[in-house]
């Protein structure tokens, strides 16, 4: 039972850090097309504004 309790504990975490990894990736994607998108905006203004 011990063992068990022990593998059992090694999945939680694992499984914890592996989620962390994989939303701080798809928040870090995010942001960058939030960035490009931004930037496409502003570059496409500015040529509007000329």
């Amino acid at each position: 039972m011990e063992r068990v309790m022990y593998h059992l504990s090694i999945l939680i975490a694992s499984t914890s850090i592996g989620l962390f990894l994989i939303s701080t990736h798809l928040i870090n994607a995010e942001q960058r097309n939030i960035t490009e998108a931004l930037s496409e905006d502003t570059s496409l203004t500015s040529v509007w504004l000329k």
